[in-house]
């Protein structure tokens, strides 16, 4: 990379020399053909590379980026490793100012929701800092609702439609909730409201469910909303089950073991027997739950 300049002033601008590069330069006098001695050389180091950013980059058509980002950039001439910077834009303050050897970095601690931000990135060669990048804007989502209503791991009744509640999120302009099948992991619904509470309809009966809620700002969509589950059950009564054996029969040998029959109840999940001796079953003998429509017993 060699380069001879002639020139009749003190001083010579050079251009497109490479960054990061150690360059050794001499001057002599030369008058017609006459050429003098050279001087003694000296040496100058360009500067460091500058590293172009590539995300997060918030414009018009983009949408807002996580609380933990990963900042992006390429690769600068000469750097050893970057420093991000990351800037509140609304008061200045800095917020980050963190190393990387490679060409990303994701901050450890989350940055605030909804928030404004411009950051940049510089090269470090040993103690020597190059130049800042171009800073770059970027807003962050806004932070996850808190689900209220069905609470988590709770039973409730079937009803055709179902009331979802949560909390409110700072910058959301409206929210989506989603509502999925735990055991086939299909979505049942996933709906869009403007508001703080939501009206789902089709909400299947016997069934575990799962939830969430994630909300919407100007520049796109916060992380989902912790999942909370709940199961529905049917409000119908349950039919009186049918006595099979014995029934109306007399001359049962007491002495040896009586076995009950019923038949079965869609939906059941168990059954209460009694025994008396009276019609009214005032004072039951046997006062039993089972969960099979069977039972034996050798004396009263």
């Amino acid at each position: 990379d060699a380069r001879r300049i002639t020139t009749s002033r003190l001083d010579t601008t050079i251009e497109n020399l490479r960054a990061a590069a150690t360059y050794f330069w001499r001057v002599r006098r030369v008058f017609g053909f006459v050429k003098g001695e050279w001087s003694s050389p000296f040496t100058f180091t360009t500067q460091l590379g500058i590293p172009e950013p590539i995300s997060p980059i918030t414009i018009s058509d983009t949408i807002a980026t996580t609380s933990r980002p990963t900042f992006r950039w390429k690769k600068a001439v000469g750097a050893e490793r970057y420093e991000v910077t990351v800037i509140d834009a609304e008061f200045g303050n800095q917020i980050l100012d963190a190393f990387a050897d490679a060409d990303s970095l994701i901050p450890v601690k989350p940055l605030s929701a909804n928030t404004p931000y411009y950051w940049f990135v510089r090269s470090i060669k040993s103690i020597t800092k190059g130049q800042p990048s171009a800073m770059k804007f970027f807003i962050t989502a806004p932070a996850s609702p808190a689900p209220i209503t069905p609470k988590n791991d709770t039973l409730i009744p079937y009803l055709p439609t179902q009331n979802f509640t949560w909390s409110p999120v700072a910058g959301a302009v409206k929210y989506v909730i989603t509502l999925l099948n735990r055991q086939t992991h299909k979505v049942i619904t996933r709906d869009t409201v403007p508001g703080l509470w939501g009206v789902v309809s089709g909400v299947p009966e016997k069934t575990e469910l799962a939830w969430t809620v994630n909300a919407i700002g100007r520049y796109g969509a916060g992380a989902p909303s912790a999942e909370f589950r709940f199961n529905t059950y049917s409000t119908a009564p349950l039919k009186a089950p049918t006595t099979i054996d014995p029934n109306n029969v007399d001359n049962i040998d007491s002495r040896d073991s009586v076995l009950l029959f019923w038949s079965t109840v869609s939906d059941a999940t168990s059954y209460q027997l009694q025994i008396s001796s009276e019609a009214s079953f005032a004072t039951p003998l046997v006062n039993e739950t089972t969960t099979r429509p069977t039972y034996s017993f050798t004396s009263l």
